[in-house]
């Protein structure tokens, strides 16, 4: 009876020893978020949206630019600007809730498409990647590139 409880522990000790980690994929899908650059991309262009003529120019030439260059988030975010842009003049405290506001829900929704498309060993690989040098490389010069996309200077 001893050896057969004895080879129990050691099989279910053995089971343990050689299970897949446990992941916590939404952490991992906010990490790669944030290192990815998140939202910085849509704060950057609602940031660049006054230096255009008009709320419909400004769309117009967010949406040209996303033709040349797709970007998933890019449709929601040329809204979002053009959007805001439209009511800036109305009160900029309470155009800053706002785009708060829809920022947190644009990333809530993000953090949990990321979780639903990718795996974990899919998520750990692009952590690496956007923690790569030549990742944070990439992330920096986003603000650089959507400044000569949407040709502001």
């Amino acid at each position: 009876m001893r050896h057969v409880l004895l080879a129990a522990a050691l099989l279910a000790l053995s089971a343990c020893a050689t299970s897949a980690p446990v992941v916590d994929e939404r952490a991992l899908a906010q990490e790669v978020f944030r290192i990815s650059g998140g939202l910085d991309d849509i704060k950057l262009v609602v940031r660049l949206a006054p230096a255009s003529v008009s709320p419909a120019d400004f769309g117009r030439r967010c949406r040209e630019g996303l033709a040349r260059n797709p970007n998933p988030l890019g449709r929601a975010a040329c809204d979002l600007a053009e959007s805001l842009f439209g009511s800036a003049r109305e009160g900029e405290g309470q155009v800053n809730r706002l785009i708060e506001t829809q920022l947190a829900a644009m990333e809530a929704r993000a953090v949990d498409a990321m979780v639903e498309t990718y795996t974990a060993q899919e998520l750990v690989a692009m952590r690496k990647y956007y923690a790569s040098p030549e990742g944070r490389s990439i992330v920096a010069k986003r603000s650089e590139y959507l400044t000569r996309l949407f040709g502001v200077r």
